[in-house]
């Protein structure tokens, strides 16, 4: 059976929450994907042939290729639960359904992209705390305060009562008053968005300003892979220190952004496990570049070695690392950079097959998009992601 724990979601999908710049809308499309999922609908018939389900609906659907979407309603039971789109049409899911018998299923069977896998701990008027449901992770809260127009403000917690009372918050209001900045939208009128997540972290990129409608900004929060063993302080928040609603794209690697001093990124806790919040900053590994200094930047900085690699005409993987002080505290989950000069080469939300690995997809996602910064990252969208 094919892995379910990465979720795909964008502003296009059927049913998506709208973001503008209007107070809640950020907390509408944190729900929508981390918590309830969307676009449920009916099946006018489900199939299965093979260990493929055929799923027919009447109205339309929000599934795309490689999302998940979680059936419910079946007989045969086996038929329920979350499972992985591998096509689509206008009417038309097509599902893995391996082990499952051939035949035609019975009930009122419904059919909605699945949710990641984060509960909506608190709530309040355009706030909200979420936290892994997945009794294996960190516990950390992330509270998000959606009050405002523009963007939307962000903290780790690791402790709350209430949507507004919390314990050892990052950052600290010493650190960065308010706490870190998500991006939502700089203008009337909707913007585009996505969100690929599991059920401990979850990337999120907003094309926040009208006149660069395809430039992203990219954040990130949940449990890093960390390095230490037991490690119950590996949730991180990597926001930006600003509102970003009057400013142009990111370039360079997600969610590390073109300006390293542009972004706020905070660990709950040192590597000790004592302390409180403290900064981190994202690099990744590679051979130098060709004037001879170390490259930190994906695809954007001129100089890079090029895309594709001459000897086998491939992109160079190398994960994403979190540097606390002076040394590596762990991995962001499922994503990769390129040292290579790939600017527009790639268009956004191409998908690679077997890539970094045999079995694997990953899928570019650009920061930028013409002249402006036209970086960018890879991010598994096959799963599982270590944790």
């Amino acid at each position: 059976m094919a892995d379910t724990t990465v979720k795909i979601f964008d502003s296009t999908m059927t049913g998506a929450p709208t973001l503008t710049n209007v107070a809640g809308n950020m907390i509408s499309v944190l729900d929508a994907c981390l918590v309830n999922g969307f676009g449920l609908v009916t099946t006018t018939s489900l199939v299965v042939a093979s260990g493929v389900a055929t799923a027919t609906i009447a109205t339309g659907h929000s599934a795309r290729i490689d999302s998940v979407v979680l059936i419910a309603g079946a007989t045969p039971a086996a038929l329920n639960g979350e499972k992985k789109v591998l096509s689509t049409t206008t009417n038309i899911v097509v599902f893995d359904a391996t082990g499952v018998a051939d035949g035609a299923a019975t009930g009122t069977i419904t059919l909605k992209l699945a949710p990641a896998g984060w509960v909506k701990a608190f709530a309040g008027t355009n706030k909200g705390a979420y936290r892994s449901a997945n009794a294996a992770a960190s516990g950390v809260f992330l509270r998000v305060d959606d009050t405002g127009t523009t963007c939307a403000r962000v903290v780790g917690a690791e402790g709350m009562t209430d949507v507004d009372t919390f314990t050892a918050k990052f950052p600290a209001e010493v650190q960065l008053a308010g706490g870190g900045y998500l991006a939502k939208a700089g203008t009337t009128g909707a913007k585009k968005w996505w969100i690929i997540a599991n059920d401990r972290f979850f990337y999120i990129g907003v094309a926040h300003n009208a006149t660069y409608p395809d430039s992203y900004i990219i954040s990130g929060y949940g449990d890093i892979v960390s390095k230490k063993s037991p490690d119950a302080y590996r949730f991180v928040a990597l926001s930006r220190t600003t509102d970003a609603s009057a400013t142009a794209a990111d370039g360079s690697t997600s969610p590390a952004t073109g300006n390293y001093t542009s972004s706020a990124r905070y660990i709950a806790r040192p590597y000790t496990q004592l302390g409180s919040g403290t900064a981190i900053s994202l690099r990744f590994f590679c051979p130098l570049n060709m004037s001879g200094s170390a490259a930190e930047s994906s695809g954007y900085y001129t100089g890079l070695h090029p895309y594709p690699n001459p000897a086998d005409n491939a992109i160079i993987y190398s994960p994403m690392y979190v540097i606390e002080g002076l040394g590596i505290r762990g991995e962001l989950p499922g994503q990769f950079a390129a040292p290579q000069s790939i600017g527009n080469a790639i268009l956004n939300d191409t998908v690679f097959t077997d890539a970094p690995s045999p079995g694997k997809k990953t899928v570019w996602k650009m920061a930028g998009y013409g002249a402006i910064y036209t970086g960018g990252t890879f991010i598994d969208i096959t799963g599982p992601w270590a944790s």
